[in-house]
């Protein structure tokens, strides 16, 4: 994910043609990144999901997630915040209103963990979460080539409207992005079933046999719209694309599954870092985009660099994010009592200072 953002944000596109190889295959490769985290965000949040003895959620979890789910869709918008003041909004351009509004990963995160909240809210065991998500994983990816055929964009909103279509904009709408965090949900339930010592074996085994079975199920697509149809579906839309995405990610998680057994001495970092996504996520954007109160990488060097240089500066992005992490856990670890609230709203001071006064 950092290296991708870093070498599409700086490397010339004279040199960084998607089109051509070996950029296509590293193109199809960034486009299972997205993916990737939300199938591990869905699965994971089966695990948190507490429930009692009738099998509703508990108040605590229901609070916890909603907070949750809103805190991400927050962040997703502030990190997009058109101005350097809040007072100065009522002067940004419509077109870079227009470029707010457009849906990052984080935005849909959020929405769709609050939709997981609904539907968990709705379902009285974790068993029945999974079937019921898995369907609604599966009626999103059939229904997104429709769902983007009807053009809402023209009868909806452009808030609302953006977080259905690419039309306008957006990167990950909920159709068909959604679907992979329902389809985590369906595999944490399955491995829920196991303990917890079981579950890499598990995942090793099934993650082939499945990944298998969905990239034939991709195939099968293909050849249906191709053959009975005569035509075929535009790649991000298409079912073939989501499926043979799934098919790619079960069996990368057999792989990580063989790996962690072969580098458990590394799994203690690998753990650590894996909590700190979002973290990881919003730093390594503010080093290559800046923010409105600061500079990025692509102030100086947008689609301008060498590859060589390019690549520099993403291992350079990689290891100064992972740092950063690494050294504000540390402070905030050997913070306590007084000095770890003086930390705390230190933080929020900051952003509330620069939302309402700026630089």
């Amino acid at each position: 994910m950092m290296q991708g953002h870093t070498l599409d944000a700086l490397v010339s596109s004279s040199v960084l043609d998607p089109s051509l190889f070996p950029w296509n295959i590293w193109t199809y490769i960034r486009g299972l990144t997205a993916p990737v985290f939300l199938m591990v965000s869905g699965a994971v949040h089966v695990f948190v999901l507490k429930r009692q003895g009738d099998g509703s959620l508990t108040n605590k979890t229901i609070q916890r997630r909603l907070t949750w789910g809103l805190t991400i869709l927050g962040l997703g918008y502030l990190m997009m915040f058109p101005a350097s003041r809040i007072v100065d909004l009522p002067f940004v351009s419509s077109k870079a209103w227009h470029y707010v509004l457009q849906v990052n990963i984080l935005q849909l995160t959020g929405v769709s963990l609050l939709l997981l909240l609904l539907t968990a809210f709705f379902t009285k065991s974790n068993a029945r979460l999974g079937l019921t998500s898995f369907m609604i994983a599966l009626s999103i990816f059939l229904a997104s080539p429709a769902i983007h055929a009807l053009s809402l964009q023209g009868y909806m909103p452009l808030l609302l409207s953006n977080y259905v279509s690419f039309a306008n904009g957006s990167l990950f709408p909920i159709f068909p992005y959604s679907g992979f965090l329902f389809i985590g949900v369906a595999i944490g339930a399955f491995l829920e079933q196991y303990r917890a010592s079981e579950r890499n074996h598990i995942i090793k085994k099934y993650g082939v046999r499945y990944g298998l079975f969905f990239w034939i199920a991709a195939a099968v697509n293909e050849g249906f719209f191709q053959i009975v149809l005569g035509e075929q579906i535009p790649g991000q839309m298409s079912p073939t694309m989501m499926f043979s995405r799934i098919g790619f990610v079960l069996m990368f998680f057999s792989l990580c599954a063989v790996a962690i057994e072969k580098l458990s001495q590394w799994k203690e970092h690998f753990v650590f870092f894996s909590g700190k996504s979002l973290g990881i996520y919003m730093i390594h954007l503010f080093l290559i985009y800046g923010t409105p109160w600061s500079f990025g990488l692509a102030s100086f060097y947008a689609k301008q660099t060498s590859l060589e240089f390019g690549i520099t500066l993403a291992i350079a992005v990689i290891f100064s994010t992972l740092g950063l992490i690494a050294l504000g856990t540390h402070i905030k670890e050997r913070a306590t009592g007084r000095s770890e609230k003086v930390l705390k709203y230190g933080i929020r001071t900051a952003i509330t200072y620069l939302l309402l006064v700026g630089l």
